[in-house]
């Protein structure tokens, strides 16, 4: 699950206008990962700003290497969009 995470977060972009006004926030995203190994059922929850970078984000990720994993699998993950200081 460690390298899953990992993986969608060196996805994940800033949205330019969130940047441009300091807005930072929270994406609650839930997805399936089938047997094959593809995304199913995704849905985001937070901030619409942050919404359509963070569901890009876990496309991007797709397909997995099934290798080692039980699936199919039910996942739940936060991702956080802050500005570095």
């Amino acid at each position: 699950m460690a390298r899953l995470k990992a993986k969608i977060n060196s996805n994940k972009s800033y949205p330019r206008i969130a940047r441009k006004r300091g807005m930072q926030g929270h994406v609650k995203i839930r997805f399936r990962i089938t047997s094959a190994g593809k995304l199913s059922g995704l849905s985001a929850t937070g901030p619409r700003i942050f919404l359509n970078s963070a569901k890009r984000a876990v496309k991007k990720a797709f397909p997995l290497s099934t290798r080692g994993v039980s699936l199919p699998m039910s996942v739940t993950l936060t991702l956080n969009y802050q500005l570095k200081k």
